[in-house]
């Protein structure tokens, strides 16, 4: 299979070093400048990827890289646990340490700062910078083609897991989409919720979880067959929201007999067209543009308006105190009268979580860099890129003209490094001889220019990846040369 060619954003670990000798004049010298012995030093990865949850920026969330290929899904399984975090005031969180596992990020629980509400259940693709409703929708899009349809809405520069809550970082197209993917999810989850509370029953957290991904899934299922001209549009994607809400009520409806939705097309409708335009309604009133102002939920599908992909907007600035009440107002009054025509029984005891596909990009698992202070400087003898599974067609070597491992596909911008021809299925290592610039090591690993993607087997995703990964080592007196390594 071929991989989107989307960029996914790897980990940016911090570093633990060995002791380090040879550095400063040595006890009792009585003279003369100290010459170090050399000493060779393994610097080794410790901690996993760092990033931010947002909607708005999300604080108390629990974050943990949840594994593809052991365990239960979107739980924290016992081996797990050591990636497990929660985010800071502003949504900030790292991995404790690099899973050496594949995996996707889980979000669960904390409160939306700009809403005040419990964030939804989301996801994100191994390695990517933030957790959002957008990489929600793209690690569950196991098409491969969202991620390229959502960067075409946003700003020249910014991609689906940059941080939606940075200073001009959306347009209003990408941020009526983000909100009205938000506005669904919260919405249906708050009628769940008000249907069981009526109704004195209880839903654990697994099955709310898998609720929440059960829509992100089928929203990302139906965005994916658009263009990014209909992603804009608002009577196109309100018509096909709609589509992707019916098709999760329904899924929802099957895969948990505690929980039935009647008149499920028109519950369907309300959801979907009060998303869209309350979404549209907002933006329209921070940018001054009165055609989306006036989208209702009554003519959202039949008076379609574009919104800009050309201008930038800042969530912050859009989501004002008064605009947010529009959205919550709206969210409440729907799931209110909605939830008279759902029935809602507690968890089975017998819950079986559904199957909900994610994708399964290999991702980088760990870097080795081995460097040795010679004399007063350090020189780089060596570097190695692990990866979470093979990507190679056979243990022997790449057949692949555009694999990650084919040494045909590196590319670099000073001298003193090249990759080795012995690499293994899912390891590529360079040898080096060159001197760090003062402190630093730098690896730059680039996106593939070919159109058809990396590929990797017949039954699983390859990797397309676009990241700077620093090595900060002890400065070391008079350390001169280059540092550079560019990897394609």
């Amino acid at each position: 299979m071929e991989i989107r060619k989307n960029v996914v954003l790897l980990p940016l670990s911090a570093l633990v070093f060995g002791s380090l000798v040879g550095c400063g004049r040595s006890p009792g010298d009585q003279g003369g400048p100290y010459v170090a012995p050399t000493v060779t030093t393994t610097v080794t990865t410790t901690q996993g990827q760092t990033g931010k949850v947002a909607q708005g920026e999300v604080s108390g969330a629990t974050v943990w890289a949840d594994s593809l290929t052991s365990g239960t899904r979107f739980v924290i399984d016992t081996d797990e646990q050591s990636t497990q975090t929660t985010t800071d005031a502003n949504g900030n969180f790292t991995l404790p340490v690099q899973p050496s596992y594949q995996y996707v990020v889980v979000s669960q629980g904390g409160t939306d700062i700009i809403t005040g509400k419990t964030a939804t259940t989301m996801l994100a693709p191994a390695g990517t910078q933030s957790v959002s409703p957008l990489t929600a929708v793209v690690a569950l899009d196991t098409t491969g083609k969202l991620a390229g349809l959502l960067d075409s809405l946003l700003p020249a520069g910014k991609t689906y897991d940059d941080d939606i809550t940075a200073s001009a970082g959306l347009t209003p197209a990408a941020l009526i989409l983000l909100n009205s993917i938000e506005s669904i999810v919260n919405t249906i989850n708050t009628t769940i919720q008000d249907a069981a509370t009526k109704a004195n029953a209880t839903l654990t957290q697994q099955q709310q979880n898998d609720i929440d991904l059960t829509l992100y899934s089928s929203i990302a299922t139906q965005l994916a067959t658009l263009s990014s001209g209909e992603l804009s549009n608002t009577a196109d994607l309100a018509n096909n929201l709609q589509t992707a809400v019916s098709t999760a009520l329904s899924t929802i409806t099957t895969n948990n007999p505690n929980i039935t939705f009647s008149n499920a097309s028109t519950l369907a409708s309300s959801i979907a067209n009060n998303a869209v335009a309350t979404a549209a309604q907002v933006v329209g009133n921070a940018t001054g543009n009165t055609a989306l102002q006036d989208v209702t939920a009554a003519n959202v599908q039949s008076t379609p308006e574009t919104a800009s992909t050309s201008t930038t907007v800042t969530e912050s600035t859009v989501m004002t105190a008064a605009n947010t009440a529009i959205i919550n107002s709206t969210t409440t009054t729907v799931a209110t009268t909605d939830s008279s025509d759902v029935t809602v029984g507690s968890t089975p005891t017998t819950y079986t979580p559904p199957v909900i596909p994610v994708i399964n990009n290999p991702t980088i698992t760990g870097y080795d860099l081995q460097i040795a202070a010679n004399g007063s400087a350090w020189t780089v003898t060596s570097f190695r890129i692990s990866f979470s599974e093979s990507m190679v067609a056979t243990a022997s070597g790449s057949t692949f003209g555009n694999s990650v491992l084919n040494p045909a596909n590196y590319q670099f911008s000073q001298g003193g490094c090249t990759p080795t021809s012995l690499f293994s299925a899912n390891v590529v290592t360079f040898t080096c001889s060159q001197n760090l610039t003062p402190g630093t090591f730098t690896v730059e690993t680039y996106q593939g220019t070919s159109t058809t993607g990396v590929q990797a087997s017949a039954t699983s995703l390859g990797l397309s990846v676009n990241n700077t990964k620093t090595f900060t080592v002890p400065t070391v007196t008079g350390s001169t040369g280059g540092s550079s390594l560019q990897m394609f």
